[in-house]
């Protein structure tokens, strides 16, 4: 799915074909118009192409081919599109008081990915883009590269797909890639011996909370990983009142008890008068 976008691929004479619907403002629908639609409608590939995933950002889409070509469409004002501003059929819009925008109405070929590049998966979020290949190890990224999304240590835009060094990742391979609208996160493997890292399994790393009962005093507690087995859970201390205070509070009783005695005998008085 997209930001206001969604995907689905349907399965004809084997061929896989994308279809898209909801929000179309910049194209990212890919039908060659500008209209939303409500109901799943064809994206515009050539007729050999066959599709083997899709992803979206906010404004713009990105497809995977069963022949690993990556295409793209939609908005580029930030270069999630992985073109040259300007280029093939881009449509340039300005209104009043808004930079210059170009976006696509049609998929086009990110030519980068060729036989040198290739990749497996494409992940896409707000303005931005990834797509690796766990094999080979190889990451790109491209788009808006604020808060150093992309990798590549600056706090600017990649125009078309970047490569992030091996040593960026201490040359471990890219299991999986999740992207937010302001943060990566990586999942590693080492490709000599396979292992992940992180292996994101909290009851091996020990993340995961157990409540057991623990009969002490009388309380069950939470225990905690890492917690010793004998380790009492600790008590509030208990603070004594203090001697000075005690006194205080007999010396104000008395005078409580004088003045309610001569209370009484006023009160006597006043009754035998």
């Amino acid at each position: 799915v997209g930001g206001n976008h969604s995907f689905l691929i349907t399965i004809n004479d084997n061929r896989r074909k994308l279809k898209a619907w909801g929000c179309n403002s910049y194209g990212q629908l890919g039908n060659d118009s500008q209209e939303n639609s409500f109901i799943p409608v064809e994206v515009h590939f050539d007729s050999h192409v066959s599709i083997l995933s899709a992803t979206g950002g906010e404004d713009h889409s990105l497809a995977l081919t069963e022949d690993k070509q990556v295409y793209a469409w939609g908005r580029n004002d930030d270069n999630q599109c992985g073109f040259m501003t300007g280029r093939d059929q881009a449509i340039s819009i300005v209104p009043e008081g808004e930079k210059k925008k170009d976006f696509f109405t049609i998929p086009r070929m990110i030519d980068f990915f060729n036989r040198d590049n290739v990749v497996t998966e494409i992940r896409s979020t707000m303005h931005f883009n990834y797509a690796f290949n766990p094999e080979s190890g190889k990451t790109f990224s491209w788009g808006l590269g604020e808060n150093y999304v992309l990798g590549n240590k600056q706090y600017q835009n990649e125009k078309v797909p970047f490569e992030i060094p091996k040593e960026f990742f201490n040359n471990l391979h890219p299991a999986d890639i999740a992207l937010g609208s302001q943060h990566v996160v990586v999942a590693l493997f080492d490709p000599v011996t396979g292992t992940k890292r992180p292996t994101f399994e909290f009851e091996a790393s020990g993340l995961v909370k157990k409540e057991e009962k623990v009969e002490e005093e009388g309380a069950v507690r939470r225990k905690e990983p890492g917690l010793p087995e004998d380790k009492k859970e600790d008590k509030p201390p208990v603070v004594e009142k203090p001697k000075e205070e005690e006194k205080t509070d007999s010396k104000d009783n008395k005078k409580e008890e004088k003045q309610t005695d001569s209370n009484k005998d006023n009160t006597e008085k006043v009754d035998n008068g």
